[in-house]
């Protein structure tokens, strides 16, 4: 048996006035409407996946569109078996995201987006953290968040869908979105300047956590180099690791394009600065960087080389 939950959402704008929506931006803020509770969903059931339904009923005159989103109870069955006393329901993970209306919970998902303005919340304002909330400072004030709503907002993939969701707000003339939750007739409003940090957001550019560098002395073997002059990266062999390393503050690659030639086993004494840090998958990787040349080593065998245009 699948359970149906209704919720009414409602773009709205001067560029609505004839009742129109463009097809792709209905489409896509649809399609990261879906993604994004599938990801809460994952996010906050321990990464059970489920498949989420959204059927669309247009009421045109008002400029509005019914959604009417159905689940998989099966799902939540199967869930509960695993975590009986930690899986949270579709009625929940709706709640928290703020489609629906929740006793007691505040702020949700959306409330934190219309609070901070979509900013993501940085360590600084955060006063207190535990297993259930998460208290941050706020603008005259302090606010005690849902640890499950905090882990959403926070997370780069949800981000992302959500940004497909509110993508419509990018348009001029749309000028907010009305989520209403058909049951309580309770309305949140989400409007283009509450999501502008949001919409911005590259999630490629996620800043990483980074750890304290590490400033040594290493061997570094020519592997792959960019023959120009502003040349900013190269790859070199360390300890027979082959890694990219950041040359900018040297001269390696004009003294290279100058000498004419690159010899099998060219390699440099240098001061390599190494710093670990931490993804926004939560992967560690390590970045590198020369902060000082100390010796050219001449390799044995010569190879030709034409710099790069």
């Amino acid at each position: 048996m699948s359970t149906t939950i209704k919720t009414h959402i409602k773009y709205d704008g001067n560029y609505l006035s004839d009742h129109t929506i463009d097809l792709t931006t209905l489409t896509n803020s649809l399609l990261g409407l879906s993604s994004l509770i599938q990801n809460a969903n994952e996010i906050i059931n321990r990464n059970a996946k489920t498949k989420v339904n959204i059927q669309v009923k247009a009421g045109v005159e008002q400029n509005c569109f019914e959604l009417c989103i159905i689940f998989n109870s099966n799902f939540i069955e199967q869930v509960n078996l695993l975590f009986k006393e930690t899986s949270y329901s579709i009625k929940d993970i709706l709640e928290i995201l703020g489609l629906l209306s929740g006793e007691g919970l505040f702020p949700s998902v959306l409330d934190l987006i219309k609070i901070f303005k979509g900013k993501k919340l940085s360590k600084d304002i955060i006063i207190e953290e535990n297993k259930d909330n998460v208290i941050v400072q706020g603008d005259n004030n302090t606010i005690n968040i849902n640890k499950n709503v905090y882990n959403t907002y926070q997370d780069p993939k949800f981000r992302k869908q959500g940004q497909k969701f509110f993508s419509p707000l990018e348009n001029e003339g749309i000028e907010n979105i009305e989520i209403t939750d058909k049951k309580t007739n309770n309305s949140k409003i989400i409007e283009a300047k509450d999501c502008n940090d949001y919409l911005k957001y590259n999630i490629d550019k996620e800043e990483k956590e980074e750890y304290e560098p590490n400033i040594s002395v290493r061997h570094l073997e020519i592997n792959k180099p960019e023959l120009v002059y502003d040349s900013k990266n190269w790859t070199f062999i360390l300890a027979g690791k082959r890694i990219n390393v950041d040359i900018s503050n040297t001269n390696i690659a004009k003294e290279t394009i100058d000498r004419g030639e690159i010899r099998i086993g060219d390699t440099y004494q240098v001061e390599l600065e190494e710093t670990e840090y931490k993804t926004a998958a939560g992967k560690f990787n390590i970045k590198y960087k020369i902060t000082k040349v100390l010796k050219f080593i001449r390799g044995n065998r010569q190879t030709d080389i034409e710099k790069d245009s």
